[in-house]
């Protein structure tokens, strides 16, 4: 069954991201993944996404915003990711 993320597009700091609203990006599901579950970061979605905008070859974003838990990623394919309501991945 193929799901379709909502998207929105969002402007942080003059770089557009394509908000996927419910979709969790990460290696093996659409990711290729710069900061893993032990090494991330607690930033709003601001101060993620220009976290990433700092960091060579950061293309997208995931965050958590219950708890504000951000995560860089090289790159994420929507369609490959999983569908799960705790998360909001953006991509450049």
């Amino acid at each position: 069954m193929l799901f379709l993320a909502s998207t929105v597009a969002t402007i942080v700091d003059a770089v557009a991201y394509t908000r996927y609203t419910a979709l969790n990006c990460y290696a093996g599901h659409g990711g290729l993944n710069i900061d893993n579950s032990a090494n991330y970061t607690t930033k709003s979605e601001a101060d993620c996404t220009a976290y990433c905008d700092a960091t060579a070859h950061c293309y997208c974003i995931v965050h958590q915003p219950k708890t504000n838990g951000c995560w860089r990623r090289a790159a994420c394919v929507p369609a490959q990711c999983i569908r799960d309501g705790k998360y909001e991945t953006y991509v450049k």
